[in-house]
């Protein structure tokens, strides 16, 4: 949907009429900084749910593919269980 010169000009005298002269660089003013702060806001958000996202992933790696550098874990030896150890 795109507005044409016609319609944001019957806006713009609409918010004349409404809000007067004066009142007009207040509202835009606010309507600035509300947006701002919703675009901070969801940026904030999304930065977030990433870092979640990259902690969960890490938390579910295994270590040798987190840290290649690091020592390989060695398997538990078990001893085989006998008659004679009973």
């Amino acid at each position: 949907m795109e507005l044409g010169f016609q319609e944001l000009l019957v806006i713009g005298i609409l918010l004349l009429v409404f809000f007067g002269p004066k009142k007009l660089p207040e509202l835009g003013s606010g309507l600035g900084t509300a947006i701002r702060d919703f675009k901070r806001a969801l940026s904030d958000k999304t930065s977030d749910v990433q870092k979640q996202a990259r902690d969960e992933d890490r938390d579910t790696t295994p270590a040798s593919v987190q840290n290649p550098l690091a020592a390989p874990e060695e398997p538990q030896r078990t001893l085989p269980v006998t008659k004679e150890h009973v």
